[in-house]
Parts: structure tokens; sequence; C-alpha cells
């Protein structure tokens, strides 16, 4: 897929979708959203009171395709498969002893498809039309055929709690839109004084996709990747939607593994139409149109997204944590040729009431106490004067005893009178660490490579600030803008971690410049 035809197509397809959506006032989103799907092979479901322009959409989606059929029905209580598949030829059936449908102006044979108010289809329809959905294939009598239809647009005002039939059904509408009334006064106003045809075609011709080319796309959206960071994304996320809710209580959301395949294809479908070989995090935004099952859940879903994106990873060149380790490695080497460290058993005296050493062996009490400070201060050579307090078995007090020759032994233990008395202790080991000068060369060496890490630093802050500033969906066919800002958090604490990584590698290369 070359970037040069992926961009004339990313183009052409802009002024399509424009010129597709003239006349439908806060709709756009889901009229490019219903085009997508289409393009991805998907089904679509709005869900919306009557009058919110659903059919509308399905028309003017049809407009996008040259010498497009459509196919519209609005479901009844007792529409029968007749009247969505076509009618049974009596001719056929008399003649040849053939049970065929004639199904031409009918579903089988319509490239897009609306059917309203979806929900009141009764089994035989929806399970004729799972195959139609799945396969894009329709068993006419004994003979199976190949249906041209690109997309199906569905509708209704609610969603019904579904059976397990029913779920499998609601399950192949991949892409899923609420639509309410116009909200803001300046479309309702122009959309009272548009007195244009709304249901007029305003594709130019030469902007419509034709069967050949629309089987070209087919082919180059299977050759687009996935990253290894969009797969772990959609890994954490599936296991997050699958958990019930901490914080908010959420019941799980279990998303079906042939849901997730058709969002990976929508995934590819909408990086391919952008011009891309590659899934991107903007791409990431359909999910919100994908992941849920009733209306309460959207937030849900909304938030979980979120949550995730603060940690998708935009790649090496913006990854903080790979100039940390780097960092760190440094310092590591440094401290390591710099300093000899030595551990040594020390002893340090067992504490009685926070600021008594005991001393052991001592005949003329059950516990001789001596005052911490009195211990520390013991010189080693000569002898000084000292109390003892002595306690009975039962740690009554007994006497205050006062010594004059009372000196310290190089192991924790005291000589009283010539009288050798251990300290009750526990056994330490400290580290001591000693300076040594590195080998020629290693400090310069040490200096380039933190020099080179601050450097690196200050150009991801800018490739971090400059990505974030210009992370709009403005240029993305299909996600509206305010999700880039979601989208792009990330770089923006990725720039701060990078310049908190630039300052201290600033500082190692100051400290390594004074010691040269």
């Amino acid at each position: 897929m070359k970037e040069k035809n992926c961009s004339v197509i990313r183009d052409r397809i802009r002024t399509l979708l424009e010129a597709m959506e003239a006349g439908v006032y806060e709709r756009e989103e889901a009229a490019r959203l219903a085009f997508l799907a289409t393009a991805a092979g998907e089904s679509v479901f709005f869900l919306g009171p009557p009058g919110v322009a659903k059919s509308l959409i399905a028309r003017r989606l049809k407009f996008a395709f040259r010498d497009a059929t459509s196919f519209e029905y609005l479901m009844g209580r007792f529409s029968t498969p007749d009247e969505i598949f076509g009618p049974i030829s009596i001719q056929r059936l008399k003649e040849e002893d053939r049970y065929e449908r004639i199904t031409e102006r009918y579903l089988p044979d319509a490239d897009i498809v609306f059917l309203d108010e979806i929900w009141k289809a009764g089994p035989p329809i929806q399970n004729a039309l799972l195959t139609a959905l799945n396969e894009k294939r329709f068993r006419n009598g004994a003979q199976e055929m190949r249906i041209p239809m690109k997309g199906l647009i569905s509708a209704s005002n609610h969603i019904p709690e579904t059976d397990a039939g029913q779920r499998a059904f609601w399950d192949r509408f991949l892409v899923r839109v609420p639509l309410g009334p116009i909200e803001h006064d300046e479309n309702f106003h122009l959309l009272l004084t548009d007195s244009g045809d709304e249901y007029a075609d305003t594709v130019p011709l030469e902007l419509k996709i034709d069967v050949e080319e629309y089987a070209r796309w087919q082919a180059g959206i299977d050759e687009v990747t996935m990253p290894r960071a969009v797969l772990e994304f959609l890994s954490r996320l599936r296991r997050k939607l699958a958990a019930p809710g901490e914080r908010d209580g959420h019941e799980a959301i279990n998303i079906s593994d042939r849901r997730w395949k058709k969002v990976a294809r929508l995934l590819r479908t909408s990086a391919y139409l952008n011009a891309r070989s590659a899934v991107d995090v903007l791409d990431l935004g359909l999910l919100r149109h994908c992941l849920w099952d009733r209306p309460e859940e959207i937030a849900t879903v909304n938030e979980l997204i979120s949550d995730e994106l603060a940690r998708f990873e935009f790649g090496e060149s913006v990854d903080p944590r790979v100039v940390a380790r780097e960092l760190g490695s440094l310092k590591r080497r440094i401290r390591e040729a710099t300093l000899d460290t030595v551990e040594e058993e020390t002893y340090e005296p067992v504490l009685y009431r926070g600021e008594y050493v005991r001393l052991q062996g001592f005949e003329d009490a059950e516990v001789a106490l001596m005052w911490r400070g009195d211990f520390e201060a013991l010189p080693v050579e000569g002898g000084t004067g000292c109390e003892l307090f002595l306690f009975n078995e039962d740690m009554s007090f007994s006497e205050t005893r006062s010594y004059s020759d009372v000196k310290r032994c190089d192991e924790p233990a005291v000589r009283i009178d010539g009288a050798h008395y251990p300290v009750e202790h526990r056994k330490t080991w400290s580290t001591t660490a000693h300076e040594r000068e590195p080998a020629p060369g290693e400090r310069e060496a040490w200096l380039a490579e933190a020099e080179a890490l601050a450097k690196r630093c200050a150009e991801a802050v800018e490739l971090s600030v400059s990505m974030h500033r210009e992370g709009r969906a403005e240029d993305h066919l299909f996600v509206d803008s305010d999700f880039a800002q979601t989208a792009y958090a990330g770089l923006g604490t990725a720039a701060d971690e990078f310049e908190q990584l630039r300052l201290t590698a600033e500082r190692l290369a100051d400290q390594l410049r004074r010691e040269s």
C-alpha cells in the first residue's frame, strides 16, 4: 500500500463524506461511522426515537457507492420473510417444482439495507439475517447465493432484554450509535430554513466508490498491521471490561471473540482509509461505539478506554522508561567503578527501657544496668568512674553502686575493677564505602554518555510536546477531535518525565566535569 495512493484515497474520502453529509445536521459522526462500517463490511445500529434522521443517513450512504441499490423496510410485529427476502415464485414452483424467492428489489439484491424497528423482526427473519450479516450469503431454496450487501443499518428506539438467540443477533451489529434530537439552536434553525431536498443525491459521480475499488479496499485493509502497543491495549481493555468495577460497581461487560475480531477489522479499515499502514492510537476512539450492550454501559466503556489510554505506549522515542533504565545503568556503573564497599560485622547493644545496657554475669544482682551514655563514653585505656543500677529477680530496684575503675573492651563488654562483664548485644552488618580513582578515560566516557542522555531527553521532550500539540483528530476521518486530547494525554505525562530525567542527566554531567 503506497503512501501516495493512500493519501489520494483519504483526501477523496474526506470530500465524499462532506458531500454525503450536506444538509445533515449534528449527524456527521453517525454518517461517517456508517460509511466506515460499510467499508469494513460490518453493520450499524442506531438507537433513537423516530424522526432523528436514521433513515436519511441510510439513504445518503447509498449515494457513496456507484450504481448502488438499497432496500428499506419498517419492521412490524407481523412482518414475514416474504416482505424482506422476496415472495415465493409461484411460476417456478408450478413449472419447475422449485421453492425459490423472487429476490430482485429485496434485501438479497441490495447493496445498502436499512431495517427500522429491527427488534420487531420475528425469529425466522432474524435467523435468515444472521447468515446474511456474517457471511454475506442467502439460501434461496436449494441454492446458496452470494449477496452484494455492503452494509446493513438497523434502528430502534430501545434495546430489549435479550435471550441467547437475540444476543447472537445483537452481537452482529458492531457499531452502535445513540441518536437524539438536534441540540444546538444554530443547527435547529438551519434545519428549519433548509428548503433543499434532503434525499437528493449530493455526491458527485467522480467521488462515488465502484465495485472494483471496493474490492481493492478489502485487499488493502487485510494488509494493515496491528502494532504490539495496540494489541496490548486491547488485551488490557478486555480484562478490565470483563471484571466487575470496584469504583463504580459496574457489572462485567463480556465481549465475544467474534465481536473483537470485527473490532480489529474496523480498526484496520479506519487506518487504511486514513492513509496509514498500521492502526494508530486515534483509531482506538472507535471502540467507544463497539463495546457496549446497554446504554448505561456507555459511560463505563468510555472511562475504561480513557484509563487505558494513559498507559498507551507511543514507541521508544517517547517512552521515558527506556531513558530511565539507561540513566540508572550509567549511575550504577559509575558507583561501582568509583567506590569500594566493605561489609563489616558489628555489634549493637540491646537497650533496656530505651536507654540502658545490660551487663551479663554480674553476680551481685539479677540484672545490672548501665546508662547508655556512660557506656558509650567509657575509655578503652585507663579507667573512669561509673554507676551501675542493680535490680532483684522480680525486677524491683535494689541499689545504685559506684565504681572508680571502669573501662570498655574492644568487643561489647566492660571491665570493672579488673573483672570482665559482657554486654548483651545483637550482631549487625555495616557497609563502608571507600572512594577510588576510576580507570583512565572512564570519567570522560561517562561524561559523554550523560551528555548524550541529556540531549536525548531534551529531544524527547520536544517530540512529546509536538506529538501532543499536533495530535488532534481534525485530520482523522472518523474520530471526533475531542477524543484526541484523551488519546494523547500520555504524551503530556511523558514530556514531564523526560524533563525530570534531563535535569538528572545534566546534574550528573556537571558533577563529572567538576571531577575531571
